[in-house]
């Protein structure tokens, strides 16, 4: 049996598994004031971390020595790398943010790991070398097997949150427990909260100042950018023909690929 323990501000302090009348397994979790999760105790082993805005930089267990340290991107769940037990390893992702590969500083793949569209990972390669970050480049809790997504744990087994959404129908949609519309591969929930759709947009190239011309790609094909995370500085870049617009805001992640062009 598995008991769930919610304090008043609604944020999971407690995980307990029981076999009868005995705890086979005690988690806790400890937040600060801006509601992120600064520390765990799984059986009475304790884990510290420490933030950079919303994401995780440095991991502690217990001493004053990092045990692990995150290299993160600009924006949020953009995890690059992690070093501690003498290894660093740089994580490769998918559109989605979700970690795919490990590879290390030689370039060799350490660990590949495989999901279910929502997540739950059937199989990874090499166990000694392994992060918590993993689908959608949330953290995962190994000895509860949900994910961390910040206002609430998301259970990839059955593709649901444990919990309703802490603002409710606001987020759009009528089930408070569902998981971005169940459209786990064209939306991502980093808060918990709202789900973030996957945008697609036709151009050159989304990147830096966009200036590519038709016969940089040729009259055959066209850059398609799959824009995931935004910031808030407006670029102005050149369609492939000619044509200048902006988007505002900018894409921080893009992912890009090469499609044919109808006959003209």
């Amino acid at each position: 049996m598995r008991t769930f323990t919610w304090d008043y501000r609604n944020r999971l302090v407690g995980v307990t598994d029981q076999f009868g009348t005995m705890a086979t397994s005690t988690v806790s979790y400890i937040y600060d004031v801006l509601d992120r999760r600064i520390a765990k105790s799984v059986n009475g082993s304790g884990t510290q971390f420490v933030y950079d805005g919303d994401n995780v930089i440095l991991e502690f267990n217990g001493t004053t020595i990092p045990s692990m340290r995150y290299l993160q991107g600009l924006g949020v769940d953009q995890t690059l790398a992690q070093e501690g037990n003498g290894q660093t390893s740089w994580m490769l992702t998918d559109h989605l943010g979700t970690v795919r590969d490990l590879v290390n500083n030689s370039g060799s793949v350490v660990n590949h790991f495989t999901y279910n569209s929502f997540g739950q990972v059937l199989n990874s390669t090499a166990g000694g070398v392994d992060t918590r970050y993993k689908y959608m480049g949330r953290e995962f809790d190994a000895e509860t097997g949900l994910y961390y997504y910040r206002a609430r744990y998301f259970d990839a087994s059955v593709g649901k949150f444990i919990g309703q959404d802490p603002i409710g129908f606001s987020a759009g949609d009528s089930n408070l427990y569902r998981y971005v519309g169940n459209s786990p591969l064209m939306a991502t929930d980093p808060s918990g909260k709202v789900k973030i759709e996957l945008v697609f947009k036709g151009a050159s190239q989304l990147c830096n100042e966009y200036k590519y011309s038709e016969s940089q790609f040729g009259s055959t094909s066209i850059m398609l950018g799959i824009i995931h995370s935004l910031s808030k500085r407006a670029k102005t870049w050149t369609l492939i023909n000619g044509n200048k617009s902006k988007l505002m805001p900018v894409p921080l992640r893009l992912y890009c690929t090469t499609k044919p062009l109808p006959n003209r």
